[in-house]
């Protein structure tokens, strides 16, 4: 049947209108049949400035979910769809954003003008309208002085729409602004009570990115975490090996502190070893030092992995930048010796180190912390690496980009650095 639809269209492609285009296009797109969808795009290329906005989201939307990524195709969308975007409707540019992130089109111009049209009308906008754009915005890693407001303004629409909202929108804007690094305690404490009696309907993975997204930016919210583990524990088979190492994680993140959750949990999947990947590996390394630590007296649950799970931690890229060489230049001059991105028995990156005496100084850049209102925060992989650290007896001094980017001159920049290390007793 859709064979024979598809000749007839084929031979009748021109005479098609914007909207038919469109339709045909999203009716197509689950449908592996290269040739009509590409004589779809050639013909919509050629009458691109008669789509209407809701044309120009769909036909979008239908080749994203097609996962048809044409750069040049998708290109001339944002060119006719930048004439018109306060014509756009709510949902239409938010499924709009949507399909440029599913295919990986990261066109900050073109985003900060769909921030623009978005933000004073964030109101109108649907649930998951917001959670889309939402994620559009994160996973695209749109990082600009803009999208602080941005993801402000549309946390506040989001909390008071939280009565509207299905458990894959909660998880996808918790997701989303954890991903873009913006904390925001009173939001995902909205999150967390107005979810509290819904548990029990989140699919696993969409669980599994919200407790995840807590995590990331710390939010340490006992009652909401007990009932996240009794659902979890409740359904374990459901969740997979992935789930698991990235539910593990987050737990030891925020300081979980019942071992017969996490002996329970990591227990679920002694069957399902084989299918770890490396990274769900390498946060269950960082789960076993956590656990060790945390429950000395028990034997981590994994413990017959530990090797492995050892081996696939990778800690953090080595790499300098300005931050770092400037600290390291300051330390230099002022005669605190060190060694430079030294990696502690444990595996973890100490950027500047005295080994013997176990003291480190830590340069956090932008990936070490999540921005609020007040300025930076660190966020909770940082924290969770730090109390890691700590009490495996180190000492240890964390300078935050911000307040070393203010200090204007050599003269201040010792002085900086010398009352630090005072303090500490460094």
């Amino acid at each position: 049947f859709f064979l024979a639809i598809i000749g007839i269209a084929l031979t009748k492609m021109n005479d098609f209108t914007p909207r038919a285009l469109a339709d045909m296009a999203w009716a197509f797109s689950s449908v592996e049949n290269d040739a009509i969808l590409k004589a779809i795009q050639n013909t919509a290329l050629a009458k691109l400035v008669k789509f209407s906005p809701q044309a120009l989201a769909d036909i979008a939307f239908a080749f994203a979910n097609a996962g048809i990524e044409d750069t040049t195709f998708f290109l001339a969308i944002s060119g006719i769809a930048l004439t018109k975007l306060s014509e756009f409707t709510p949902d239409a540019l938010a499924n709009l954003a949507w399909s440029f992130a599913r295919v990986n089109i990261r066109n900050i111009a073109f985003f900060k003008a769909i921030a623009d049209e978005a933000l004073p009308n964030f109101g109108e906008f649907c649930p998951q309208s917001l959670a889309s754009i939402a994620w559009a915005f994160a996973t695209l890693n749109i990082q600009a002085p803009w999208t602080f407001s941005f993801f402000c303004a549309l946390a506040k629409a989001a909390v008071i729409t939280f009565h509207d909202f299905m458990p894959q929108d909660f998880a996808d804007v918790a997701w989303a602004l954890a991903c873009a690094g913006i904390y925001l305690p009173d939001f995902f404490k909205g999150i967390a009570d107005a979810t509290l009696n819904i548990l029990d309907d989140f699919a696993p993975q969409a669980l599994t990115n919200m407790i995840w997204a807590f995590a990331v930016v710390d939010m340490q919210i006992p009652t909401f975490f007990n009932s996240v583990s009794v659902i979890i524990c409740s359904k374990l088979d459901s969740f997979s090996p992935n789930n698991v190492a990235t539910i593990a994680w987050a737990f030891a993140v925020i300081c979980y502190s019942n071992p017969k959750f996490f002996s329970d949990l990591l227990g679920g999947i002694l069957s399902k070893e084989d299918q770890l990947n490396a990274d769900d590996e390498s946060q269950l390394y960082l789960v076993s030092l956590y656990f060790q630590n945390e429950f000395s007296d028990q034997q981590f649950p994994l413990a017959h992995l530990q090797e492995r799970l050892e081996s696939a931690y990778q800690p953090e890229d080595i790499h300098s930048d300005s931050h770092f060489d400037d600290v390291a230049t300051t330390l230099n001059r002022i005669g605190w010796s060190h060694q430079p991105q030294f990696i502690s028995p444990e595996g973890i990156l100490l950027h500047l180190a005295q080994p013997e005496a176990k003291k480190a100084i830590q340069c956090d850049g932008v990936s070490n912390l999540c921005k609020c209102l007040d300025g930076f925060v660190q966020n909770g992989s940082t924290r969770f690496k730090s109390r890691l650290l700590r009490q495996c007896g180190w000492t240890l001094l964390h300078l935050p980009f911000n307040e070393w980017e203010q200090l204007t001159n050599t003269a201040a920049k010792d002085a900086y650095l010398q009352e630090k290390l005072r303090q500490l007793s460094f």
